[in-house]
C-alpha cells in the first residue's frame, strides 16, 4: 500500500458533503506505513483531521480541504501542560500531534473559512472581530518530529494559519499563505517552543504577524528563515511574545522582502525571556501599511509582567537592510535594564514622508509599542534608543523626504494597534516636523555613519542626554 486515494473510501469533492469520516479513514489506513494519502481535485469539506506518524498527505492541484463551520465538527485537542488556561483545550482543523516523519505537500489548498468565525469590523477597512467561541490554529503541529510542509496553500484561517508547537526538525518550504488582512489574528507561521526549524521560499500575505518565534511551551532554538516574501500589516518578522517566559536563541533571517509592514523586525521580551544571538541580513522592506507608528526595526525589553524580573535582548545584528519608511528604528528598555550589544550595519532608510508620533503616541494602548518608554515613543529621530549598551551604528544612510508624498503612500485612513482611533494624515506636508539622526537616553556605543544627518540643516544631528556616551567616528 503506497497510496490511498480518499475517493476510494467515499470522499466526494463536491463542495457540500462532509468528508471527515472518509478522509480520516484514509489517514488512519496510511499511518505507520510510509504511505501517501492522495486528495484529488475538488473541494472537500471536513471536520478536524489527524495526520499520524509515517504519513504523507498530498493535496493535488485543484484540491481544497475546506474547514468546519460548526463548532461540533472540531475535535478538542488537550494540552496536558498548558502555561495558561486558555491553552488547555484547543480546536484545530489539521492536526499533527505526537507524530514522527509526517509530510503535508502538494499544490492544493487548505481553506479555514475564517469569514464564518468573525463579524465585520465597526468601520470600513477596520479589523473584523472574532466570534465567541472561535476555533484555534488552522494547521497545528504539536510535539512532533521530522515534519515537512511543502508547496501547499493556506488561506483564510479562523485564527493563526500554521503553528509549530514544541516540535523538532520541521521544514516549511515553498508554502503560500494568503489571507484577507482584515481577519483577526491570522498570523502566517508561529514557531512556538520548537527547535531546528527551517522556513524557506514562502509567500506570506496576512494582516497579523508574518513569521513569529515565541517561547510557548519551551525555549526556541536554531531557526533559519530565508528567501521569503512577506506582507503583513503588523510585524513581518517577530521574535518574542508579550506573555512567554522561555528563551529564544540562535536565529537567522536572510534574503527576505517585507512589504506593507508596520514593523519589519521586532524583538520583544516582556516576561523574563532571554532573546539572544539573532541575525537579520539582506532585507528589503517598506512600511507602507494602513497602521500608524511604523518601525522598520523595533526592540523592546521590559520587566516581566508575571516574574517581575528582566530577561534580556542581546547580541542582535541587523545588516544590509534597505527600507522605505515613514517611521523610526526604536530600541528601548524599561528603566532598570539594558539592551546589550546591538549592531546596525549598512542600513538605508528612504523617507517618502515623516510620521510625527509626538502629538499622538501617548494615547496609544498597544502592548507592543515600548509602553514603559513614554518619551521614546514620541521622540523625533531616525534612530531612537533608550537604555542601550554596546550600540554600534555603522554606515547608516538616511534619505529625507522631497517636496511631495508619493501617491502610493497616501493612505487616506489609518488604524492603530491596541486602539480604535482612525487617523487621516495630512499628506500635503511631507515634513511636518524635523528628525534628529539619533535620539538617545543612557546609550553607550559607537556611531560611524557620516551619511546620516538630521532632516534639516538647522536641526541638531544628535539629541543625547548626559548619561549617554556615544563615540562618533566620521
Amino acid at each position: 500500500m503506497s497510496t490511498v486515494n480518499v475517493r476510494d473510501l467515499g470522499a466526494l469533492g463536491d463542495d457540500q458533503t462532509d468528508n471527515t469520516t472518509a478522509i480520516q479513514q484514509a489517514l488512519d489506513r496510511a499511518a505507520g506505513q510510509s504511505a501517501t494519502v492522495l486528495v484529488p481535485p475538488g473541494r472537500y469539506h471536513s471536520g478536524t483531521l489527524f495526520v499520524r506518524s509515517d504519513t504523507t498527505l498530498e493535496l493535488s492541484a485543484g484540491a481544497t480541504l475546506v474547514g468546519p463551520t460548526r463548532w461540533d465538527q472540531f475535535i478538542p485537542v488537550v494540552n496536558p501542560n498548558p502555561e495558561a488556561e486558555w491553552e488547555r483545550v484547543r480546536r484545530h482543523f489539521i492536526v499533527v500531534q505526537d507524530a514522527d516523519r509526517v509530510t503535508i505537500r502538494g499544490r492544493g489548498t487548505i481553506d479555514g473559512q475564517g469569514w464564518h468565525w468573525c463579524e465585520a469590523g465597526a468601520t470600513p477597512g477596520s479589523w473584523h472581530r472574532g466570534k465567541d467561541p472561535r476555533p484555534d490554529v488552522m494547521v497545528a503541529v504539536i510535539r512532533s518530529r521530522d515534519v515537512v510542509i511543502e508547496g501547499v496553500r493556506l488561506t483564510d484561517p479562523p485564527n493563526w494559519n500554521l503553528d509549530l508547537f514544541c516540535s523538532d526538525r520541521v521544514r516549511v518550504h515553498g508554502v503560500t499563505i494568503a489571507s484577507d488582512p482584515r481577519l483577526p489574528n491570522n498570523d502566517g507561521i508561529d514557531i512556538s517552543g520548537s527547535s531546528d526549524v527551517i522556513i524557506s521560499d514562502c509567500q506570506i500575505h496576512v494582516g497579523d504577524d508574518g513569521i513569529v518565534l515565541n517561547g510557548r511551551g519551551r525555549p526556541v532554538r536554531r531557526v533559519a528563515v530565508s528567501n521569503c516574501v512577506i506582507s503583513s500589516e503588523c510585524a513581518a518578522l517577530k521574535v518574542g511574545w508579550e506573555w512567554t517566559r522561555n528563551d529564544i536563541r540562535q536565529i537567522a533571517f536572510a534574503n527576505c522582502i517585507l512589504s506593507g509592514c508596520n514593523r519589519g523586525l521586532a524583538c520583544y521580551s516582556c516576561n523574563g525571556s532571554v532573546i539572544e544571538d539573532v541575525v537579520a541580513a539582506n532585507i528589503v522592506m517598506d512600511s507602507n501599511a494602513p497602521i500608524m507608528f511604523a518601525r522598520p526595526i523595533h526592540l523592546d525589553l521590559r520587566r516581566g509582567r508575571d516574574t517581575g524580573r528582566f530577561g534580556a535582548i542581546r547580541r542582535i545584528q541587523v545588516s544590509n537592510l534597505v527600507a522605505r519608511t515613514q517611521g523610526r528604528i526604536l530600541l528601548t528598555c524599561e528603566d532598570g535594564g539594558t539592551l546589550e550589544d546591538i549592531t546596525l550595519r549598512d542600513i538605508s532608510l528612504a523617507y517618502p514622508y515623516l510620521e510625527d508620533a509626538e502629538p499622538i503616541a501617548e494615547e496609544n494602548r498597544s502592548s507592543q509599542f515600548s509602553n514603559a518608554n513614554r518619551a521614546a515613543r514620541r521622540a523625533r529621530a531616525a534612530v531612537v534608543a533608550e537604555h542601550v549598551h554596546g550600540l554600534s551604528v555603522d554606515n547608516l544612510r538616511l534619505g529625507w523626504p522631497g517636496d511631495e508624498v508619493p501617491a502610493d503612500w497616501q493612505i487616506p485612513a489609518k488604524r492603530e494597534n491596541g486602539g480604535t482611533r482612525i487617523f487621516r494624515p495630512d499628506y500635503t506636508q511631507p515634513r511636518p516636523c524635523t528628525f534628529n539622526a539619533l535620539w538617545g537616553r543612557n546609550v553607550q556605543g559607537w556611531w560611524r555613519s557620516p551619511a546620516a544627518q538630521a532632516s534639516e540643516t538647522d536641526t541638531a544631528r544628535f539629541d543625547l542626554d548626559p548619561a549617554s556616551r556615544v563615540q562618533i567616528s566620521e
